[in-house]
């Protein structure tokens, strides 16, 4: 389990649009309450730790280069993101970074956060999240996950096209410290059982 970002939180007090214009006109509001949604999120990262596993999320939601700039995720979402890594690592668990959007003008920062995991998007919606780049980029700083497109190449693709897009992912993932094959958003109820049963395979042979 996980929590949302802080940033995207304020959507539940604001609404999104006003969000957007109120980080413009009145930031200092944003940032108070972006420090009351931090302390909630402490909170249910202590229940979450509470319940077992391994890992917690944190979907830094509408964190990214297609919704707030540079300057604004470097005041809005990092310095909080990071305060809930260190309280995941001190809670004895594994913290995982989730991005669905476009990342690759914020990359250095969100790898300097210090979590052990990073899943970003599929490349779509004017973006690019490009798994190559991004090894290169983040080096042994953090684990990537793969992006695998599930509509465009999981669902819709076919069996080789998938097979040598895992490749590519594989192959570049493994400059990284890490790398975990998975697709870049949910996979669709439209995608056949024989088609994931093939993704599960291959990501198996792939090792």
């Amino acid at each position: 389990t996980g929590v949302l970002g802080v940033w995207y939180s304020c959507v539940e007090y604001l609404g999104l649009t006003n969000l957007f214009a109120i980080a413009a006109e009145q930031p200092e509001l944003v940032d108070y309450m972006c420090q009351l949604n931090l302390e909630r999120n402490i909170e249910r990262i202590h229940c979450a730790a509470i319940v077992g596993g391994d890992a917690i999320y944190i979907d830094d939601a509408t964190a990214t280069s297609d919704m707030i700039s540079v300057k604004h995720f470097e005041r809005f979402s990092l310095p909080y993101v990071q305060e809930m890594v260190r309280e995941i690592h001190r809670l004895g668990h594994k913290a995982i970074l989730i991005y669905f959007g476009g990342v690759a003008d914020r990359l250095d920062q969100i790898a300097s956060i210090g979590a052990d995991g990073l899943q970003m998007e599929a490349t779509m919606k004017g973006y690019v999240n490009d798994v190559g780049e991004t090894a290169e980029r983040i080096g042994q700083r953090v684990t990537l996950f793969g992006n695998v497109d599930p509509v465009g190449v999981l669902q819709k693709a076919s069996d080789v096209e998938l097979e040598t897009e895992m490749r590519r992912q594989a192959e570049a993932g493994r400059r990284g410290r890490g790398f975990i094959m998975s697709t870049g958003s949910p996979i669709t109820p439209m995608t056949p059982l024989s088609r994931v049963r093939r993704f599960l395979e291959l990501g198996c042979m792939l090792r």
